[in-house]
């Protein structure tokens, strides 16, 4: 069960209020900008955050399943013109990150954007030859 507190305008979801059970997503797009209270999990489908740009919050925790993609667009390197993923539990990221680019912004090796993601973040094991690099304000990596 979901409601909506505040309406849908224009397609923006001011605040989402999840069941007592969190929202398990199995297929499809969560996408736009505002708040979901409660528990997400998406086990198949895309999160994109924001209109290009724009932030999504999730006030609970978050898992990501390997079906799952976390679409970013990046359109400049100041606050304001990327997508942001703020998880106020702990975020289980598994599956694909999708980063593009949009109006023309094209980053150069050296830009930074950060947080796109913040929270306490599960990551997947990788391969000893990488690594993962957060940025400062993420609160714990395990």
């Amino acid at each position: 069960t979901i409601g909506v507190s505040g309406g849908v305008s224009g397609g923006v979801l001011p605040t989402l209020t999840t069941s007592p059970g969190g929202f398990t997503m199995d297929g499809g797009k969560l996408g736009g900008s505002g708040k979901i209270v409660g528990t997400v999990v998406i086990n198949a489908g895309t999160v994109a955050p924001g209109f290009s740009p724009g932030a999504l919050t999730v006030e609970g925790d978050l898992t990501l399943g390997p079906a799952a993609t976390l679409a970013i667009e990046l359109g400049g390197t100041a606050a304001g013109t990327y997508d942001t993923l703020t998880v106020s539990g702990t975020s289980k990221l598994s599956g694909t990150l999708q980063v593009s680019s949009y109006n023309g912004f094209q980053p150069a090796p050296t830009d930074t954007f950060g947080p796109t993601i913040e929270s306490s973040i599960v990551t997947p094991s990788i391969p000893s030859s990488f690594a993962w690099g957060f940025p400062v304000g993420t609160a714990a990596v395990t």
